[in-house]
């Protein structure tokens, strides 16, 4: 005897569909808003540390009287470090967090010093080169 299967249809009452919700932002994204963020007073140590950094180009410049021709990029190439230093840390880049927790925005003054006296080195060991080849 063959008995008849049993056919589930579905209902004619149909959901409407619910609005998708926008990206989560404050408490429920367990981000919490201006935590490890530079701000205004991190942009203020952060330019005192290119000041910083730019008037050693200057001062390096005027001391060593180096010709006009490269004085300009001796001046420029640690502020350029200095600022590559800085929005690596405005950027929140690999471990720009942790320095921004440890040192607040101060962080924005060591890494500007650091990124421009590095280049600094460097744009003197060039400099010292590029006299020598000249004389």
């Amino acid at each position: 005897t063959l008995s008849p299967t049993l056919t589930i249809e579905p209902s004619p009452e149909t959901n409407d569909p619910t609005p998708t919700s926008g990206p989560q932002t404050g408490e429920d994204s367990g981000d919490i808003p201006g935590e490890n963020q530079l701000g205004f007073v991190g942009l203020m140590f952060g330019a005192l540390g290119l000041a910083v950094v730019g008037g050693a180009g200057y001062a390096t410049v005027i001391r060593q009287n180096i010709p006009e021709a490269i004085r300009i990029r001796c001046i420029l190439l640690p502020i350029v470090g200095g600022l590559l230093g800085y929005n690596y840390l405005a950027l929140d880049l690999p471990a720009a967090s942790s320095l921004l927790s440890a040192m607040g925005p101060f962080s924005g003054f060591i890494v500007v010093i650091i990124t421009g006296a590095s280049a600094f080195v460097f744009t003197q060991i060039w400099c010292q080169k590029y006299l020598t080849e000249k004389k």
